[in-house]
């Protein structure tokens, strides 16, 4: 038997980001929601109107599907609630039917029992539930308009309407079967913050009941000046995780251990020192310089019918990084309603075709790490001589956020 080289492992993997395929497509279906939530960027649009995505939007979208062979994957969501579109469960089905793996993003707050048992039957694959906090009072001060125990509620509803469809039994311990028998997954989507970080336990031990299959927990992106303070990675971003190993630079390789008393704050003075660490020869890195959106070939489409490259540039805001606030311009590549337009001419066109080979190389400056500039005030140009969109301040580059 022929083993690849790792040279040739890593030239076949160039060649399949190469091939410029769209894998998976976010659907903006509403920039509608039902909360205040404290850390979100709607209340610092500008200039921007709030929507639903149109029948004749979604059409166009569903008729421009059969030109990605590749495209796997369909996640309902974006900034906004997708349950209060009123054709949500129309447009799950007909995704569906596509023979498509269908995901969303919810509050979880407008998920009623009935409600559940309609995304159940119309096929959907993965719900995703923002939970910033462990169904305590701590979460009702993030998630400002809904309570704690109607949202648990509501998920012991979505378990029930399971049950009674016979695809989900807390009872059932051989994982065969039960992954056999689950169709509507459910996870959890977490954003870190200072005030809401010691729930993450108790959350993670009160998900097993509700049957949760995954926790993504992300940073928080600060939009306001009082955010800043809630972030937990400034002195992450400031370590050369993603390096290779500098001789002059410690290395620390670690055993798994308990996290108790005894180790917590040596752990933590460790993981704030300058030296790089692994888990029994298994580096702990970060991803740098890599976008995930274009790496791994995904798009979104705004609930107006423009086309956006990632949540970023999804819509414009502010935002503040290094203490510095950043107005930040969101970038469409046009709008699939135009009458000469569609999903994969837009997705194929030189223009998105351009900007992700420019991506991928990630020839952008070090805005993340690097000190203040006026550069660092908006993303239309950077000190590298890069124009709009500039990417070298965008966290998810950089592996401290990411998305369902």
């Amino acid at each position: 038997m022929n083993l690849e080289t790792k040279e040739a492992i890593v030239n076949k993997s160039n060649l399949e980001v190469e091939k410029n395929d769209l894998k998976k497509l976010y659907l903006e279906i509403t920039s509608h929601c039902n909360l205040n939530c404290t850390m979100c960027t709607r209340k610092n649009w500008q200039n921007e109107g709030i929507g639903h995505m149109s029948k004749a939007t979604f059409s166009k979208v569903l008729k421009d599907l059969p030109n990605h062979p590749e495209l796997k994957t369909v996640f309902l969501g974006g900034i906004g609630e997708p349950l209060t579109h009123p054709d949500l469960i129309e447009m799950i089905t007909a995704l569906c039917k596509r023979d498509l793996r269908v995901e969303m993003i919810s509050n979880g707050t407008l998920l009623t029992k009935e409600m559940s048992g309609k995304l159940i039957d119309a096929g959907l694959n993965m719900l995703w539930v923002s939970v910033d906090g462990a169904f305590s009072v701590c979460y009702e001060d993030i998630r400002q308009g809904a309570t704690a125990n109607n949202l648990y509620k509501n998920l012991e509803g979505l378990c029930e309407a399971k049950i009674e469809r016979g695809i989900f039994d807390v009872h059932i311990y051989d994982l065969n079967e039960y992954l056999a028998r689950e169709t509507l997954q459910l996870g959890l989507a977490f954003v870190a913050m200072k005030r809401n970080i010691k729930e993450l336990p108790k959350l993670i031990q009160e998900s097993r009941k509700l049957g949760v299959r995954e926790i993504k927990v992300t940073h928080v992106i600060p939009y306001t000046k009082e955010m800043v303070n809630e972030a937990l990675y400034d002195r992450t971003v400031l370590l050369n995780h993603g390096q290779p190993r500098d001789p002059l630079v410690m290395h620390v390789d670690l055993p798994l251990m308990d996290w108790n008393e005894d180790t917590t704050n040596v752990m933590a003075a460790l993981y704030n020192s300058h030296a790089t660490f692994s888990h029994m020869d298994i580096p702990m890195l970060r991803r740098e310089n890599y976008c995930r959106f274009v790496q791994e070939g995904q798009s979104f489409v705004r609930w107006d019918g423009e086309i956006c490259p990632c949540m970023a540039l999804l819509h414009d805001g502010k935002t503040y990084l290094n203490n510095v606030e950043r107005h930040i311009t969101g970038k469409s590549f046009g709008n699939i309603n135009d009458n000469d337009k569609s999903l994969s001419k837009i997705w194929y066109g030189e223009e998105y075709s351009e900007f992700r080979k420019k991506v991928r190389d990630f020839v952008y400056s070090p805005c993340v790490t690097c000190g203040e500039c006026t550069y660092l005030e908006d993303n239309q140009e950077d000190c590298y001589g890069n124009t709009f969109p500039t990417c070298g301040g965008c966290l998810w580059a950089q592996g401290l956020v990411q998305c369902p």
